[in-house]
């Protein structure tokens, strides 16, 4: 019976939790506000630390199994995640504000104030219960985590890894160091053996590694420096660095006989997404204790653990660096970022490059630079917006890591720029030149427009979403349609529900542009401090051949161009502040000028 009722709640749970994303019950006018997107939480706090606290007792009951724990656990999980902030974390509190504006002008306790007040007393209230009871709670997740089968350690991972979420104490974290679990998982992944084989045990051990991969990362994302610290101290780089998993086959898909229907199952295998991407997430995490400041501390423990990490694994680094960026899917995007991140954060601080992959890495950017930052979109495979947002995103980032990468290179190691390629030598490879500047201009010649776009697609959403409710049927199936995926909603749904999803979709757009907004005012700020660098610098010489002088006026005159533009940018329709943005854009422009005429 405790089964059963236990998986009545993890239903009733997962429909609470899809109702508040869809159009709420409760709402009985035509119109639809952005304050009625935030405040349908169906259940009151009171009630849901009433379903924490009994749920968290049935947890601990002497009568229990681990058959049953693991749906309890389901449903502690799905709990949680009922109760997270509804507001996209990627839109800022200022656009939220700006959304709010009209609906709280005659209102003295403004709605959105309410809502983030509800939401903390939630958070901290869940996280009281549950702490209260945390020694008995955390003794027997640990021990499933530890001794029970292997879909009982994965799942018992997640809750461990949920709890993390809630915690603004750091409590979970001395908790499970004082216990030693994670060196326990540190160990699990150093001693991790695989069979070769594809077999449903072979699989479930993967999972469980992806599990404990999922809960370090966790730590070092929530807990930030002092959490990846932790991490580090225990070795976790050699753990990491020693994971079998790392060598086993890419794809595959393993086969068994379903005994209830007698017929044969296949389920795929990716090791890129559950063993390749959550290592890399990890290692570029704990990357973060790589202080700047410490280039010339050739002693850096940190920078040499992740140094000796890249040469175990060269071949991986080297055969994601070869990939295909014209036609890379997202997951494949993920990766290459991952590790360019890896590498422009540690390897300036390795002397030698016998592995190539500084040419590597100046081979991407002499790709990268060339193309409009939002080529990717042109990519066949791409079928919704959703998807092209996520693209442009990562080959923004992309180029914003490479474009640090030479900078850090420009202004602490000295490195000097070519005006443009020189004539070619036969023994030297295009990719194994270094970017020019003219290079350089070229891409910020190319940002303005993507920024001007980012900016008016901003805009004009904000416009929409505000007149939500007086735009027609055909207006909102039109966002609908190039927004939302086919068959997510149905034709025959009202215009309240149509206009509430069709408001959703356009928050998670504005959100995705501010993202993209930020990563290109980035990258352009690169750009023009590496050029401002080169033309200060006194020794600067653009050559002593006529053609060398052609080349650096061109170059002035498209800077001239693409500044312009840039001091043109709006910041009432970007958010952002460019009062320094436009100074560093002002003296580039002004210098450039001086150039052309020299």
């Amino acid at each position: 019976m405790a089964l059963i009722l236990t998986q009545v709640g993890v239903t009733c749970m997962a429909k609470l939790r899809d109702e508040r994303f869809l159009c709420p019950s409760g709402l009985n006018s035509d119109t639809v506000t952005c304050i009625d997107i935030m405040m349908t939480k169906q259940l009151p706090n009171g009630a849901c630390h009433s379903i924490l606290f009994k749920l968290i007792l049935a947890i601990l009951r002497n009568e229990s199994s681990e058959a049953l724990r693991r749906r309890q656990y389901a449903l502690l999980l799905s709990y949680i995640q009922y109760c997270q902030h509804v507001l996209d974390p990627d839109l800022p509190t200022t656009v939220m504000q700006l959304l709010t504006t009209d609906e709280q002008e005659n209102d003295d306790d403004p709605d959105l104030e309410k809502i983030v007040k509800d939401q903390t007393e939630m958070t901290h209230t869940n996280f009281s219960i549950i702490r209260k009871e945390s020694q008995s709670l955390l003794d027997l997740i640990i021990k499933d985590a530890t001794h029970g089968s292997e879909s009982g350690k994965t799942i018992s991972l997640y809750v461990l890894d949920a709890l993390i979420c809630i915690d603004h104490e750091k409590f979970f974290l001395s908790q499970l160091q004082s216990r030693g679990f994670l060196r326990s998982c540190l160990m699990n992944i150093n001693n991790f053996s695989q069979d070769g084989g594809l077999s449903l045990e072979s699989m479930q051990r993967v999972c469980t590694l992806e599990a404990e991969i999922a809960l370090l990362l966790r730590i070092s994302h929530k807990y930030g420096k002092s959490g990846a610290q932790v991490l580090f101290s225990m070795g976790a780089y050699e753990s990491i660095s020693a994971c079998k998993a790392l060598n086993m086959q890419v794809k595959g898909s393993y086969r068994r006989m379903d005994g209830k229907f007698g017929r044969e199952l296949s389920v795929d295998v990716d090791k890129q997404r559950m063993i390749i991407a959550p290592i890399l997430r990890l290692v570029f995490s704990l990357t973060s204790l790589v202080d700047a400041s410490e280039f010339f501390e050739v002693k850096n423990k940190v920078v040499r653990e992740v140094i000796e990490f890249v040469r175990s694994h060269q071949l991986l680094f080297d055969q994601i660096l070869r990939e295909d960026l014209s036609d890379a899917d997202d997951l494949t995007m993920e990766q290459i970022n991952l590790v360019v991140g890896i590498l422009t954060k540690i390897w300036p601080y390795e002397e030698t490059d016998e592995y190539g992959f500084v040419q590597g890495l100046f081979a991407m950017m002499r790709f990268l630079f060339s193309r409009e930052p939002d080529s990717f979109i042109t990519n066949q495979s791409i079928h919704f917006q959703e998807e092209q947002r996520k693209a442009e995103v990562n080959a923004s980032r992309l180029c914003f890591s490479l474009s640090s990468y030479l900078s850090f290179l420009v202004t602490k190691k000295s490195l000097k720029l070519p005006v443009s390629d020189g004539p070619m030598d036969y023994r030297t490879s295009a990719g194994q030149q270094q970017p020019t500047l003219s290079l350089l201009g070229f891409l910020l010649n190319s940002l303005p427009t993507a920024l001007e776009r980012a900016t008016e697609d901003r805009y004009l959403l904000l416009s929409k979403i505000q007149d939500i409710n007086e735009l027609s049927r055909q207006e909102v199936d039109e966002i609908i349609n190039m927004c939302v995926p086919k068959g997510c909603i149905s034709s025959s749904e009202n215009i309240q529900k149509r206009r509430y999803v069709a408001m959703m979709e356009m928050c998670q757009i504005v959100g995705d542009r501010n993202q993209l907004m930020t990563l290109l005012l980035l990258l352009a700020e690169n750009v023009m401090n590496i050029i401002l660098v080169h033309f200060q610098d006194s020794s600067f010489e653009c050559g002593t051949k006529p053609h060398s002088k052609d080349d650096l006026n061109m170059l002035c005159g498209q800077l001239i161009s693409a500044l312009e533009r840039l001091e043109l940018l709006s910041e009432d329709k970007t958010g952002h502040d460019l009062k320094v943005f436009r100074r560093l854009a002002s003296s580039l422009k002004e210098i450039s000028i001086q150039k052309s005429h020299f």
